[in-house]
């Protein structure tokens, strides 16, 4: 479980800002709910777009250029126009030789419409591209069918068809006029692929209580000239208010933010200024002073 170092940025009400953490799906694998990581899943194929696909760094066709559409928000591959058994996807076994694993699980969802050409005794099979044209998985289909395909293949397996070129194909065995893959993931279990967090020592104070101040109006020396500047190298001028540094009677800063005319009318906190990064939690809290607005416009540039 990823810990997250707290830092605190001293300004007006309290506000957190959550920022998420990315991960990338390829060799360090991201882990899934089931304890599974993705190797490849073709919704996150950036690759992955448009009419007349010949191949992505992970697919190719075999015979006929695929389309890729929308299928409800996800992408879908339509395999149309059909003339050989062999026409479909091939999935390149050298995206799983570049993996980190000892096995590789392959499932691959898809369908055939309902108006297809579908012949007596059709299956939907995942084999060889090339060599013995073994079949690995294979399920019958009819018009209007769903199928799933899967298959788990061992490191070795994967060595030799990379050695000869052979890739894992999605076919048909008849001449199917059509059809369409809408899912294509690739997994494994290793723990090896799974990255480790170091547990603290019982006797340390774990990450996630140490309060760190990334910024402190008190601490701004810019302030005293905030309205000829428009703003401080963290705190800039939004709309046009009047800006005015305050000293209190405790010796504290503060700012007055005056003739507003716009809901908006306030400072902009620079977030890049402050170094904020991803995997983070920041609280933002407000002292008693005549701040009026506060936004984070800058944040969106963290994502």
């Amino acid at each position: 479980m990823n810990k997250r170092l707290k830092k605190i940025l001293m300004l007006v009400f309290a506000v957190t800002l959550l920022l998420p953490q990315f991960g990338i799906a390829q060799k360090a694998s991201a882990a899934t709910e089931s304890g599974s990581n993705v190797i490849y899943d073709m919704q996150q194929d950036s690759q992955l777009v448009g009419s007349a696909v010949e191949y992505t760094d992970a697919l190719q066709n075999s015979g006929v250029k695929f389309n890729v559409v929308d299928n409800n928000g996800a992408k879908a591959i339509e395999i149309f126009g059909r003339t050989g058994n062999y026409n479909g996807v091939d999935i390149k076994t050298s995206l799983l030789n570049a993996a980190v694993g000892t096995s590789f699980h392959i499932q691959v969802q898809g369908r055939i419409p309902s108006d297809a050409i579908v012949p007596n005794d059709s299956q939907m099979i995942l084999g060889e591209s090339n060599g013995k044209y073994s079949w690995l998985n294979n399920v019958a289909v009819q018009a209007g069918d769903s199928f799933t395909l899967e298959y788990t293949i061992d490191a070795a397996q994967v060595d030799t068809y990379v050695a000869a070129g052979t890739n894992l194909r999605v076919q048909s065995n008849t001449v199917i006029d059509k059809f369409i893959v809408d899912s294509i993931i690739i997994t494994t279990s290793d723990a090896s692929t799974i990255p480790t967090t170091p547990t603290d020592p019982t006797d340390t104070t774990p990450v996630s209580d140490e309060v760190v101040v990334a910024y402190d109006l008190q601490e701004d020396a810019g302030l005293v000239d905030i309205m000829t500047n428009g703003g401080t190298d963290y705190i800039t001028r939004a709309g046009n208010p009047t800006l005015t540094p305050i000293s209190n009677v405790d010796g504290t800063a503060a700012l007055d933010i005056s003739n507003r005319a716009n809901s908006w009318d306030g400072i902009d906190v620079n977030a890049a200024k402050l170094g904020l990064t991803t995997g983070a939690e920041y609280s933002v809290e407000l002292a008693d002073i005549f701040l009026l607005a506060l936004r984070f416009q800058a944040t969106r540039t963290l994502y």
